[in-house]
């Protein structure tokens, strides 16, 4: 339990320095937010935006809506419209993406798409993973084991929000944990 409160006062220190930044972001590189589900005032997406928008990187979202708190922040580049269930296809979910990313004007590539949905993580159910990456995934009651750079055991697999609580406690489920998240998710992936 002390591992945990520790994490926690560094996340609440990280955030009260909003702005600062301790790595310098590829502003060359855009950041496309893609929710899956339809709650519109979700606020994660909008963490992420606003966290990295204000450090000069281009934001792009996939809303369910234009008017959703995501597609009318200041900081976003272009918001697609495209409602989203969890239930797609995962190639027609991928096709639908990499359309997106050509009206970006950008190439997209990934090895993984990963999404997180609800309010309880179950890695298996996420059928869009594959079972090859599912069933390589170390999980602990249904979430992802997580090392300090937010990597899963799935070499270039990420996990942030709610799949994240479960190693780095609650508050990287909200807004004021961005500040916290953003600087080592980037730092964890420039280093791979």
């Amino acid at each position: 339990m002390a591992s945990r409160s520790a994490r926690f006062t560094s996340a609440r220190s990280t955030s009260a320095r909003c702005g600062s930044a301790p790595f310098a972001p590829d502003r060359d590189v855009p950041g496309p937010i893609v929710r899956i589900g339809s709650y519109p005032l979700h606020h994660g997406g909008v963490g992420a935006i606003r966290s990295l928008g204000r450090l000069g990187v281009p934001m792009y979202a996939v809303t369910e809506d234009r008017w959703t708190p995501a597609a009318l922040s200041r900081y976003l580049e272009r918001a697609f419209v495209r409602p989203t269930t969890g239930t797609e296809e995962p190639e027609r979910f991928v096709e639908g993406l990499l359309r997106i990313g050509r009206r970006m004007q950008r190439e997209l590539s990934a090895d993984h798409v990963m999404a997180a949905t609800g309010y309880r993580t179950v890695v298996a159910a996420l059928g869009f993973l594959g079972p090859g990456v599912r069933t390589a995934l170390a999980v602990t009651r249904g979430a992802p084991r997580l090392d300090a750079g937010y990597g899963s055991s799935v070499p270039g697999l990420y996990f942030t929000g709610l799949p994240a609580a479960a190693s780095f406690g609650p508050v990287v489920r909200f807004v004021c944990g961005t500040e916290y998240v953003s600087p080592r998710l980037a730092r964890a992936v420039s280093l791979r």
